[in-house]
């Protein structure tokens, strides 16, 4: 996914498989009340297929809302701890999740390639 976004008020979503039953899905643009189910809805019918485990890469993500915070939770909450959410320490997001008081409840690293250290995963070829 190019962070580089074209239509800034749109979501992107790109997604990307590791084992052992993982998924990383990177996020672009804006996460609100209208785009945020479309996150919550792309991991619940990933685990429906056996996704056990999730990397959500926000680094992309130029607005966010209660809603998007609230689905992220969520997914942490359903993962049990399974789950890492990838953020820029100096971005937006970051700022919303510590205003939040989120990052004591979340994993937060600042790469994907942290989140797979945490996971204790690799990504799939």
């Amino acid at each position: 996914m190019d962070s580089k976004l074209d239509h800034p008020g749109t979501l992107q979503l790109s997604e990307t498989r590791f084992e052992p039953s993982g998924l990383t899905l990177a996020v672009g643009g804006e996460l609100d009340v209208a785009t945020a189910p479309v996150l919550r809805d792309r991991l619940c019918a990933a685990r429906e297929f056996g996704v056990d485990r999730a990397i959500i890469d926000i680094r992309a993500v130029t607005f966010m809302d209660s809603i998007a915070l609230a689905a992220i939770v969520n997914i942490a909450m359903q993962l049990e701890g399974r789950m890492a959410v990838v953020v820029d320490p100096e971005s937006y997001a970051m700022l919303i999740l510590e205003v939040s008081g989120l990052p004591a409840a979340l994993n937060i690293v600042e790469s994907v390639e942290a989140a797979h250290a945490q996971l204790g995963s690799s990504v799939s070829a």
